[in-house]
């Protein structure tokens, strides 16, 4: 289980390799689109539904810039990354079992702490 944690208000861009799950590649990405679903745990209330990522076509880097309103509440939170590819097929990343989990956690900022990425 992947595990990031950001503390409350950093609008740090989010970074993520995706790779092909039998080959261990970077996933190429070419023509492709990827959006981010943020759920809350253990409620399952959406925070984030398809936002726009950008990639790399073929080094399967995909990257999110949060909004100010996507980390604003302290918790853990549950993150899946839906591609669909130049064909049309879909694929989501990572899948969803108990060990390919990204879970994200965003702790109380400090006062006085920049968190403006």
């Amino acid at each position: 289980m992947a595990k990031l944690i950001i503390t409350e208000g950093d609008t740090a861009d989010w970074v993520y390799q995706l790779v092909d799950p039998e080959t261990g590649e970077p996933l190429n990405l070419t023509g492709a689109t990827v959006k981010l679903y943020m759920w809350s745990l253990p409620e399952q209330s959406i925070v984030i539904d398809g936002g726009s990522c950008t990639h790399d076509d073929t080094g399967g880097t995909i990257t999110y810039s949060p909004a100010l309103a996507d980390v604003d509440d302290p918790g853990e939170y549950q993150i899946q990354y839906k591609v669909t590819l130049q064909d049309g097929s879909t694929k989501r990343y990572p899948h969803l079992n108990v060990d390919s989990r990204f879970t994200l956690v965003i702790e109380h900022a400090v006062e006085g702490q920049d968190t403006q990425g």
